[in-house]
């Protein structure tokens, strides 16, 4: 791992995040979770990768976007608040920002638009097929037994049909796993 022992270092994993967002903005939720782990994990070696599977399950309890509570919850790993708070300008500066503000100032005018729904009648499958594929390339590593996928599919299950709270379900996975 990295030490971050002065600014220039500080500035430099600013400029990380900063740059990981531009670049994987377009995707959300749990689709983050392939490319911040080729990241964070294969190219800079911050996180092992049995350890990264445990961040996104933190990151993913907490409010917010998951990238944000994921690059937090590294940057604090790696340096305390110090960390955290840099990853954090990392991920929300410029282009965050920049992108909301433009599409807000326009998408009340532009939704009703018959080429923009059409875009996104298109867009929301492909969105699906991402999910699932990072939730695919995420489990592998993890659910090594059918004991394991068992728990998975129970929660899936208590997630996507009854509604349970995300959080819950990591707790009771937890202690059953216990």
């Amino acid at each position: 791992m990295q030490s971050w022992h002065c600014p220039r270092i500080l500035m430099g994993h600013v400029l990380d995040f900063l740059q990981d967002r531009r670049i994987h903005y377009w995707r959300g939720g749990i689709c983050d979770g392939a490319p911040h782990s080729k990241d964070v994990v294969d190219r800079k070696g911050w996180v092992a990768k049995d350890d990264f599977v445990d961040v996104l399950g933190v990151a993913q309890t907490a409010p917010g976007p998951i990238a944000v509570n994921t690059s937090v919850y590294i940057g604090y790993m790696l340096r305390g608040f110090a960390g955290a708070a840099v990853s954090v300008a990392g991920c929300i500066i410029p282009p965050s920002i920049v992108i909301i503000m433009a599409i807000a100032s326009v998408f009340d005018r532009i939704s009703s638009l018959r080429v923009v729904q059409a875009a996104f009648a298109g867009i929301r499958p492909a969105v699906a097929v991402l999910i699932a594929s990072a939730a695919v390339k995420l489990g592998k590593p993890v659910v090594r037994s059918g004991g394991e996928l068992a728990i998975a599919a129970a929660a899936l299950v208590m997630v996507s049909f009854f509604n349970i709270s995300p959080a819950l379900v990591i707790v009771i996975a937890a202690w059953q796993a216990l």
